[in-house]
């Protein structure tokens, strides 16, 4: 029996498991089948729940931990990103709305026109 025992441990004697001849062919996916599209990833993006409501939690005042700050940049900086590749971004900056182009005008002027102004007024033009 000690014989039969020590048999049955030599490493020698290798696995009883059955070994496959023919190999099957697997369908490799290429880099541009697993690659998502721009606008499939743009749509990823946007869907994202934890980064709505990381958003949500900045619009409302809370200050985020790093971890969650540098998340929530990355998603940004990445669908700002595809969203420029896709021509969804604009190039320019907006242009400032002036809502009262007289006040406009007052802050171009210097000083020196302000206090000639000042001194010019007359009072009685409002009576």
């Amino acid at each position: 029996q000690a014989r039969r025992n020590a048999q049955k441990k030599d490493p020698r004697i290798g696995s009883k498991k059955p070994i496959q001849l023919v190999v099957d062919a697997k369908q490799k996916t290429t880099k541009q089948e697993r690659r998502l599209t721009n606008e499939q990833e743009l749509a990823m993006l946007e869907n994202d729940a934890q980064l709505m409501v990381l958003l949500d939690r900045l619009d409302s005042g809370e200050n985020l931990g790093t971890g969650l700050q540098k998340y929530v940049d990355e998603k940004l900086a990445r669908i700002e990103h595809l969203m420029g590749r896709l021509g969804l971004l604009d190039d320019e900056e907006p242009e400032e709305i002036e809502e009262f182009p007289e006040f406009a005008e007052r802050k171009a002027k210097s000083d020196d026109d302000l206090l000639a102004e000042f001194d010019d007024f007359n009072m009685d033009d409002f009576k």
